[in-house]
């Protein structure tokens, strides 16, 4: 439900430029006091469950602003100028994500699927150091943009979103 009301809000202030830097602003400062938490409390920043400042299962507060501002971060960096008219940043370089972009719900949900078994997988196991771990992410993330692509030029039939639009048809 977060990250469907960041989206409205994305596309509510699409014209708002200034307010979606101030929201932006005041998410980079938050961001910075859950890192000053986190060294004042002595618990790590960030851990996928467990006790952090910033959790994943389950989605702490401080995690959905962290990962909000980054996400509205992102999304303002790669619309450059568009919003006033202008190139979006980059221009077309960054086309390579549009395949990516057109099945972002399957992949939220395969990723979980990944996350899931490797999560089993590390049962009992230490946990990794935030460079490491951060390491992965970063690859993790990354992985999918070609993936994205193939799928896409082999079985673009076969996602949840075309399952969406098949089960939208029949409902009309």
């Amino acid at each position: 439900m977060f990250y469907i009301l960041l989206g409205t809000l994305v596309y509510d202030l699409s014209d708002s430029r200034t307010n979606r830097e101030r929201i932006i602003a005041i998410g980079l400062i938050s961001t910075a006091v859950t890192f000053l938490i986190s060294e004042r409390e002595g618990v790590p920043w960030a851990l996928t469950e467990g006790d952090a400042v910033l959790t994943f299962f389950p989605a702490s507060t401080s995690f959905l602003v962290v990962s909000g501002t980054f996400a509205l971060l992102v999304h303002r960096i790669m619309e450059g100028s568009e919003s006033s008219g202008g190139e979006p940043f980059g221009g077309d370089s960054l086309s390579f994500l549009e395949p990516l972009g057109r099945i972002t719900l399957t992949v939220y949900v395969l990723h979980f699927a990944v996350l899931g078994v490797v999560a089993y997988a590390m049962q009992g196991e230490p946990r990794l150091e935030l460079v490491p771990a951060f390491a992965i992410t970063i690859g993790h993330t990354l992985v999918w943009i070609p993936l994205a692509k193939a799928q896409q030029e082999f079985i673009p039939e076969i996602s949840l979103e075309g399952l969406l639009r098949k089960m939208n048809q029949s409902l009309r």
